[in-house]
């Protein structure tokens, strides 16, 4: 026999759990079920941002640094975020949090170790998902799988990483400062830089990213971060105590021909997460943008309206973006100029808020002050024709 929700969240991640935990909280909660793969929930990742953009979770441990760092060789750029330090949570803590929330309503469900197989119309205009533990009846399907969303057109770039915390034996890092981007000389089209974020003198997450047009193996990049540990530790290399990895699209969007799933169109029927859009395609960061469309979203079904997918950027938050990107793109080398000319020269305010989605026309101008003229005037003046072209050459692997 189906079961009978009004919503169904496929996928118990983060945008999953944060919607799901919205809604148990709320006065009147929707009859909804969240199904997840996995049977219970493990350190698996971090999410970090900075204090002030949103996240909604400043009453959850959190680890900050006041000093970020980027480096390249023997230039160096150290910024100042006293007023709103770079924050880290660590997804156990997350986890926690929401399955208690979800727990603590009648209305709201998490079932573990339920895999979904398809979805389809049935009559009256409900749907009906197939899972590995039986049907499912809803009015309203929010979907967060990321293989659910792959695009038949490549993004511009990826940003791929492997990362290790790491438990030394000795003194080995400094945490007041995080180190947000080392780069590495790679003489390729890629932009490959070490992030360092340590929670005492012998403990930090170290990963190794990379932003490329093609998507990198993360056994590649495993190799590649174990190479790094053995030039700076040599034979004390760390203990690593658990590993985290990822790959975020940079610059998928309709504009681009993405192509969000293989079901028909339909506002009942909705795509949320990294490979939906969720993510900012000029940094990758996700967290907060979630956390505001889990609240929109939710807002929306409380009113007695539909799911809604990701949320918008402003058209300023776009064209800086997309110019961004192809610059980045067509000339990779430029990387470590343009990110430590932005930390150098930008108020910590103004760049926070281009960071965090909400740049103002002169905030802009200053960004725009900062950073090398004649490649972005290039890719603003270039014909829309060869940008496609450009696009389209890239590989997306599986």
């Amino acid at each position: 026999m189906n079961t009978r929700v009004q919503l169904l969240i496929i996928g118990g991640g983060c945008a999953g759990l944060s919607l799901a935990s919205k809604i148990a909280q709320s006065s009147t909660p929707l009859k909804s079920l969240v199904i997840e793969p996995r049977v219970c929930y493990q350190d698996d990742r971090t999410w970090c941002f900075w204090k002030g953009q949103g996240s909604g979770h400043d009453y959850l441990p959190l680890t900050e640094w006041t000093t970020l760092e980027l480096a390249q060789g023997r230039s160096r750029v150290l910024a100042n975020f006293a007023e709103q330090p770079y924050q880290m949570l660590r997804s156990t803590d997350f986890y926690t949090e929401k399955v208690d929330a979800i727990s603590q309503s009648e209305d709201v469900e998490l079932r573990l170790g339920t895999t979904a197989l398809s979805s389809r119309r049935i009559d009256g205009g409900l749907w009906l998902t197939e899972t590995s533990e039986g049907g499912i009846v809803s009015d309203f399907v929010i979907d967060t799988r990321p293989a659910q969303s792959v695009s038949s057109t490549p993004p511009v770039l990826w940003q791929a990483f492997v990362g290790y915390e790491l438990e030394s034996q000795t003194d080995s890092f400094d945490p007041s400062t995080a180190q947000l981007m080392k780069f590495l000389e790679t003489g390729s089209k890629e932009i490959e830089f070490l992030y360092v974020l340590p929670t005492t003198r012998r403990r930090a997450l170290v990963e190794l990213t990379v932003i490329s047009p093609d998507r990198p193996s993360f056994e590649d990049l495993a190799q590649r971060l174990e190479r790094q540990l053995k030039e700076k530790f040599g034979d004390q290399r760390p203990n690593v105590i658990r590993r985290e990895q990822g790959a975020i699209p940079m610059g998928i969007d309709d504009a681009l021909g993405f192509a969000r799933s293989s079901e028909p169109s339909d506002s009942s029927y909705v795509h949320v997460g990294v490979a939906a859009g969720s993510a900012r395609p000029s940094s990758g960061y996700t967290f907060c943008r979630i956390q505001r469309w889990a609240t929109a979203c939710a807002n929306s079904l409380q009113a007695g309206g539909k799911p809604i997918g990701p949320l918008a950027d402003t058209s300023l938050v776009k064209f800086m973006d997309s110019v961004f990107l192809k610059v980045l793109r067509r000339h990779p080398q430029l990387a470590p100029e343009l990110f430590m000319g932005m930390f150098r020269k930008v108020p910590s305010r103004r760049l926070l808020r281009f960071l965090g989605d909400s740049p103002t026309l002169m905030d802009a101008m200053f960004l725009v002050a900062a950073l090398p003229k004649l490649p972005f005037l290039r890719e603003v003046i270039r014909p829309t024709k060869e940008t496609s072209r450009m696009s389209s050459e890239a590989t997306c692997l599986p």
